[in-house]
């Protein structure tokens, strides 16, 4: 499923675009946050560093949109928040690159419940096979703007 050509050529194009390098966290998905009202903690920071804040960004969209949030919501309901949280962050990103990391991630992903890594939070939304299904679709979603994205650089 994971289109070894196309990871690679993704890289690429990330290492040739040039960004800003800030400190960054590199894990911000779902267990790694606390949800409340106030001061949100994020956990687990071994793996910050200094690199593209807008990898951070599209984890926490990959990771507890896509992944987290949907079982438990519409599509829609997936989209209407998508579209609160790009106007909330109110930046200017760049698409191209925002989606290549959601691509990289998300394969990162697929390729950890292909091995039977979920985690137990995971393991209480849904199946192994129903995680699987839904991140197999959104990887398939990515691949096709990837393509168009890479082939048009």
């Amino acid at each position: 499923m994971i289109n070894e050509k196309k990871f690679e050529d993704s890289v690429s194009y990330i290492l040739n675009n040039n960004y800003k390098t800030r400190f960054s966290h590199f894990d911000f998905t779902a267990t790694n946050y606390s949800f409340h009202i106030g001061i949100e903690p994020i956990y687990d920071w071994q793996t910050c560093g200094y690199g593209d804040a807008l990898y951070d960004i599209s984890i926490f969209d990959s990771s507890v949109i896509d992944e987290f949030i949907y079982y438990f919501h519409s599509q829609e309901f997936v989209n209407e928040l998508r579209d609160k949280f790009f106007e909330l962050l109110n930046i200017n990103i760049d698409m191209n690159r925002y989606t290549i990391y959601k691509y990289i991630h998300t394969s990162v992903i697929l390729w950890n419940i292909a091995n039977n890594r979920c985690t137990d939070l995971w393991l209480n939304i849904g199946t192994e096979q129903e995680i699987y299904n839904q991140t197999k679709n959104q990887l398939e979603t990515l691949n096709k703007k990837v393509e168009k994205i890479i082939n048009d650089a």
